[in-house]
C-alpha cells in the first residue's frame, strides 16, 4: 500500500506478498520488475534422530511435499522448483540433473507403510503403539516463509504424520536446530558463490 501511495519509492520483493504483484502492474504509477532470485528454500532432516534416521522415511516425507501448490498458493505462482539448494541464476548449477523426489501422495504413503509407520484409528501413523510425531523448526520472517512451513506441515498430516511447527528468528532457529532435538529444518539461503557448497 505504501508503494501505490507513494510513500516509498522501492519495495523489495520480501516487502510485499506475492498476490499483491498485479495490483502493483496495473497501478499506473507503478512498475514491477520480475526476476530470478539467489535465494532457494530447503529442507534439511535429522539423520540421527528418529524417525527421520530411517531414509525410507526421508524418502515419503520428501514425496508428501507438493512443491507445485506451495509456489501456487504461498508466492502466487512466483517461484520455480530446485532439487538443488541453489538459485539457478549461479554458474555450474545443475538442478536439471537431479531427480528429486516428486510430489506423490500415493508413494509416500507406501514408503510409510513400507518402514513400519501403519495407519491405525486415528489420524496418524503408528509403529510398535507409537505415533509416528515430528518436530519441525521454520524461521518466521519474512511472513511467506511461515506460511510455507504451515502448508508443509499441512501436507504432511495428508499422508498421517503429526508434525509440529515451531517457529524462531532467523538466529534463534539455527540455534534450536543445533541442540539436535528437531527432526525437520525448512529454511532460506541466498548464495551467489557456488563453492559455498
Amino acid at each position: 500500500q505504501a508503494l501505490i501511495a507513494g510513500d516509498v519509492d522501492i519495495l523489495i520483493a520480501r516487502d510485499f506478498p506475492p498476490r499483491k504483484l498485479e495490483q502493483i502492474k496495473e497501478n499506473s504509477n507503478t512498475e514491477a520488475e520480475v526476476f530470478t532470485s539467489n535465494n532457494a528454500g530447503y529442507v534439511t532432516f535429522n539423520m540421527e534422530l528418529e524417525p527421520t534416521d530411517d531414509p525410507t522415511v526421508r524418502q515419503a516425507l520428501s514425496h508428501a511435499i507438493d512443491r507445485d501448490r506451495i509456489i501456487q498458493d504461498i508466492y502466487s505462482g512466483l517461484g520455480k522448483k530446485s532439487n538443488v539448494p541453489l538459485s539457478e541464476n549461479l554458474l555450474g548449477w545443475a538442478g536439471d540433473d537431479v531427480d528429486g523426489y516428486p510430489f506423490d501422495q500415493e508413494k509416500a504413503e507406501a514408503l510409510l507403510d513400507e518402514a513400519g509407520w501403519t495407519m491405525g484409528s486415528g489420524d496418524v501413523r503408528q509403529k510398535e503403539g507409537e505415533p509416528l510425531r515430528l518436530n519441525m523448526v521454520s524461521t518466521n520472517t519474512p511472513p511467506p516463509r511461515m506460511q510455507l512451513a504451515e502448508e508443509m506441515v499441512a501436507m504432511l498430516s495428508e499422508v498421517g504424520v503429526d508434525a509440529k511447527l515451531t517457529t524462531f528468528e532467523y538466529n534463534t532457529a539455527y540455534a534450536e536446530v543445533r541442540k539436535g532435538e528437531t527432526h525437520m529444518f525448512y529454511a532460506t539461503a541466498s548464495w551467489f558463490d557456488p563453492d559455498v557448497l
